[in-house]
């Protein structure tokens, strides 16, 4: 199930009938499942995957943004949450396809592309976005 911004720190149950409790995130009425500052999404390293690796995106996908991007521009990163991490139900595989470009010299683009399948569980929560600035941007690319 996929929500848009926070969830509620409460007791929430999901269609298919799971229930689980979040740990509270941001305020102590709300959560995400990156979980609590200290350890969220925000603080995994990610893994570079090899297009070998890639489970998320097709083979036709990565070429195009390479061959638009330039090969060391573009790239897919993942992170597995395993069940119960933050209090949140499933183990979780996240991809993000990242390609950078400069634009005229000082302006530059970012292409973050976000999948995410669930691999163990009946169902979850997840709300994938980024708000991060270039610093951490780069923080996670380098």
């Amino acid at each position: 199930m996929l929500y848009c911004n926070r969830l509620p720190h409460a007791e929430l149950t999901l269609p298919g009938g799971t229930v689980f409790k979040p740990e509270s995130f941001g305020s102590p009425e709300t959560s995400l499942h990156g979980g609590p500052a200290a350890g969220g999404w925000d603080q995994k390293t990610l893994q570079r995957l090899s297009p070998e690796q890639v489970t998320l995106f097709s083979k036709s996908e990565i070429e195009t943004l390479k061959s638009q991007y330039g090969e060391e521009a573009a790239g897919v990163w993942a992170y597995e949450s395993p069940d119960g991490e933050s209090g949140h139900v499933g183990k979780v595989r996240a991809e993000v396809a990242i390609a950078v470009r400069d634009v005229e010299g000082a302006v530059g683009e970012v292409i973050l592309v976000y999948r995410a399948r669930l691999l163990d569980g009946k169902e979850t929560a997840l709300n994938l976005t980024q708000v991060s600035g270039c610093y951490e941007l780069a923080r996670w690319l380098w």
